[in-house]
């Protein structure tokens, strides 16, 4: 039975004392007071890593953490290799891979942001959680979009074997995967109790996946092209 885990507590214990680049680090979307963004996972992950470095296309939220004392730089996710940050011991991907229309490339394309030794810790949200599943069959035919697309802003839903299969293809592989729920902050008691007693019955209905990646150095030009083949026959 894997852990269940905190995604905060997950990812503090994992950044301690590193060099982090946290792609997607204003996770807000309206409010950029000081207030709201000290609350944000990135402003409080400053006093774990030994150098934190965020990047996000939302111009009020970077200039808001820069103020805060922060070291962030606004453009695409796509685009980080523009910056010349160097290399860093752990790139941090918090629920931000789901909006990438194109994964492959862009996973690709931050390796030369790790370092020889470096890891991808990603977080997202679980495409089998029991919630969604509750919600989605629960909706109305015309609303289902809305779940699926979780408001409009995502472009694909993850499980543990498809995103294990994405960070396959560009080069990685899998050294863990967790579960996260939504535990704190969170008003309603029977919420928490209800995904502990779930994931007892199947890990796989948490609400978060929380997997830790490495750079595949065996991963040869005939692995990528048996890879390819297998995805063209299944």
């Amino acid at each position: 039975m894997t852990n269940l885990y905190d995604k905060f507590d997950f990812i503090k214990d994992k950044i301690n004392n590193k060099k982090v680049l946290d792609i997607g680090c204003v996770q807000v979307l309206h409010d950029f007071s000081p207030e709201k963004m000290k609350e944000t996972q990135h402003y409080k992950l400053r006093s774990y890593a030994k150098q934190l470095v965020g990047i996000d296309l939302e111009e009020q939220g970077v200039k808001a953490l820069n103020e805060l004392g922060c070291e962030c730089y606004q453009i695409l996710a796509e685009d980080v290799s523009k910056l010349n940050l160097g290399k860093f011991d752990i790139i941090l991907l918090a629920d931000i891979l789901e909006h990438i229309p194109d994964p492959c490339s862009f996973l690709t394309s931050i390796k030369g942001n790790l370092t020889e030794d470096g890891i991808i810790i990603c977080t997202l949200p679980n495409a089998l959680c029991y919630e969604y599943q509750i919600r989605l069959f629960l909706s109305k035919p015309n609303n289902k979009h809305y779940y699926l697309g979780s408001r409009g802003q995502h472009v694909a839903w993850y499980c543990k074997v498809t995103l294990s299969n994405l960070f396959r293809y560009a080069g990685y592989k899998m050294d863990s995967c967790s579960y996260g729920v939504f535990w704190k902050n969170n008003p309603h008691w029977y919420r928490p109790l209800f995904e502990k007693i779930l994931f007892r019955i199947n890990e796989e209905y948490a609400s978060q996946i929380l997997a830790v990646f490495s750079v595949e150095k065996a991963f040869t030009d005939e692995a990528k092209i048996a890879l390819q083949k297998s995805r063209i026959i299944s």
